[in-house]
């Protein structure tokens, strides 16, 4: 978790990928208002379809921003090959 704190208090942009669903949608919400508390820059947010996260837009993010949260949605490294994140 101190991991986590230090990366969110070091960036200041950050780009969501959340779930569709009900508590996707209340975690991303939630996000936004405590990076904006923070100061920080949501500069983007994308609801990941289901069932994939390696076949849909959501993919894109991790390709233009350096600072991706993922939030409900559970990322196999055996089934998602993304680049080495800071946490």
């Amino acid at each position: 978790m101190k991991k986590a704190i230090k990366w969110l208090k070091e960036n200041d942009d950050f780009a969501i990928i959340y779930d569709g669903d009900g508590d996707g949608v209340t975690s991303c919400a939630l996000m936004q208002l405590l990076l904006q508390r923070m100061g920080k820059n949501v500069v983007r947010t994308v609801a990941s379809p289901r069932p994939s996260l390696e076949k849909n837009p959501a993919m894109e993010l991790i390709k233009k921003y350096d600072n991706i949260i993922v939030l409900d949605i559970s990322l196999d490294e055996k089934n998602v090959k993304t680049p080495q994140l800071p946490c």
